[in-house]
């Protein structure tokens, strides 16, 4: 099973390996395993980005030919360009060092070994639930391994209604008259990399098709380790992986076929590649951050319907504030602020536009799995209580939003020394915030009451929020010394 694995993110990685070293080319700014992680998740969205075009606009099947091709032809054109540059570009830059770290002492030497092997014990136990239990989650049965599995049988993108099965012989295609929404709306990719996996083994096996999900998790985890590590220390770096490793309900999500740990690789790599272009000093390192953080930007499109509606505006928002910002403060050229808007409009148009006319042409919504207008709006009583009670009192966050609460106000007087970790702490706070009128006012309030839909917008953003705890806890205490 899991050499089917490493042979079906292969392709994609190496394509997203290959992506970033072009887009980083005389200035790289990513270390080998973080560049390697960002490529597994980047490549991975691409190349079943690249897969759902083929099939929708070319008629390619999606049977094991035609995503080989569709990947072995996105791969070569990558290595081609890749080739050229490096003749053209000669040797690059060494990558910039990362932030000095005293030696540890041998006691925490000895707490790091115990937080890594209990880390493994649970990451080992996830992965054994993850492969070995039948899933019974209704978005993994109803909507992410229900739509690859339909993938599979019928070798092309369907659109079926929500109570079809993936075996009816006659499931609504995109060649035909569709009035389906709900979970058909979604991006593809998750399905798509599914049905990749399960027609490279040859039949559908759910443990098989599963197992990206971890590989987002750690992926996630190697890209906050790196993202702290530019800024901080590798002690702090560690603490604050481990501490994203110890949050309950990020860990269950982490090791099982839902989609929100997927998203939140996604939004983390967009907010922290911008947040870490923002903060460099020098221009070229500047830049290359930037346009990395333009791809992840427009990869993040083809994720949930979510990224679309809640995680890109604000992102972009940021986006124009910082370009704003560093101009004014003479840190940045008005052309290099024009350059790096104008990668941002063409990476996200990329993906945008065929995917929105795509709806569009068939009528999907673009809500959370429902159409966003017809909602009436009035006060949802209970829903605040429900809101706190599982923010403070259960135990799926533990101290995580006490200590952020309490590191914002702490940090509140330092503002003029917290210029980089403002942007993901404005983007955590807008996300959060915004979707509580969501389920104060709507009828969404259940997703709040049941601590269901609420808990995995949180988890979506949790990343950002501990890279900001982190950063916000390191300031505080260097303050004190």
């Amino acid at each position: 099973m899991f050499l089917w694995l490493l042979l079906g993110l292969a392709l994609p990685t190496l394509s997203g390996w290959l992506l970033l070293s072009i887009l980083e080319g005389k200035s790289p700014v990513l270390q080998p395993v973080e560049r390697v992680a960002l490529g597994f998740l980047l490549g991975t969205t691409l190349l079943m980005f690249l897969s759902f075009l083929g099939n929708v606009s070319l008629g390619i099947p999606l049977t094991l030919l035609g995503f080989l091709g569709v990947q072995t032809a996105g791969t070569v054109a990558l290595t081609l360009f890749f080739i050229a540059q490096r003749k053209m570009m000669g040797v690059s830059a060494p990558v910039a060092a990362l932030s000095s770290s005293p030696a540890f002492s041998h006691s925490i030497k000895i707490c790091i070994a115990i937080l890594a092997f209990w880390a493994g014990i649970k990451l080992m136990a996830g992965l054994v639930l993850l492969t070995g239990t039948p899933v019974y989650f209704d978005d993994v049965f109803n909507n992410w391994n229900k739509r690859g599995k339909m993938y599979y049988v019928m070798e092309q993108f369907t659109l079926g209604t929500d109570t079809e099965d993936a075996a009816s012989p006659e499931p609504e295609t995109v060649t035909e008259a569709v009035t389906a929404g709900g979970v058909h709306s979604y991006p593809p990719t998750v399905p798509l990399l599914k049905t990749w996996l399960a027609k490279l083994a040859g039949n559908w096996r759910e443990g098989l098709v599963n197992t990206p999900h971890i590989a987002w998790y750690l992926c996630v985890l190697i890209l906050l380790f790196y993202a702290l590590r530019r800024r901080t220390s590798l002690l702090w770096s560690l603490l604050g992986t481990f501490g994203l490793m110890s949050i309950p309900l990020y860990l269950v999500h982490g090791t099982n076929p839902y989609a929100d740990v997927f998203l939140s690789a996604h939004i983390f790599a967009a907010v922290s590649l911008l947040f870490a272009g923002v903060a460099a000093h020098a221009s070229p390192e500047r830049n290359t951050f930037l346009r990395l953080g333009a791809v992840a930007a427009g990869m993040l499109v083809f994720t949930k319907n979510e990224a679309l509606v809640l995680h890109l505006p604000p992102l972009l928002l940021l986006l124009c504030l910082s370009m704003g910002m560093l101009v004014w403060k003479k840190n940045m050229s008005k052309r290099d602020a024009l350059v790096t808007l104008a990668w941002y409009a063409g990476c996200i148009g990329l993906v945008l536009i065929p995917w929105v006319s795509f709806k569009l042409l068939h009528g999907l919504p673009f809500g959370n799995a429902k159409g966003l207008p017809g909602f009436v709006a009035f006060w949802q009583p209970g829903v605040l209580h429900a809101i706190m009670y599982g923010l403070f009192f259960e135990g799926n966050w533990l101290l995580f939003f006490p200590l952020l609460m309490l590191a914002i106000i702490l940090s509140a007087k330092h503002l003029r020394t917290l210029p980089p970790a403002l942007l993901p702490l404005a983007f955590f706070l807008i996300i959060f915030l915004s979707q509580l009128p969501i389920y104060l006012f709507t009828g969404l309030a259940t997703e709040a009451l049941k601590q269901t839909g609420y808990a995995r917008g949180i988890i979506q953003i949790l990343p950002v929020g501990m890279l900001t705890l982190t950063l916000l806890l390191e300031n505080l205490l260097q303050k004190k010394k």
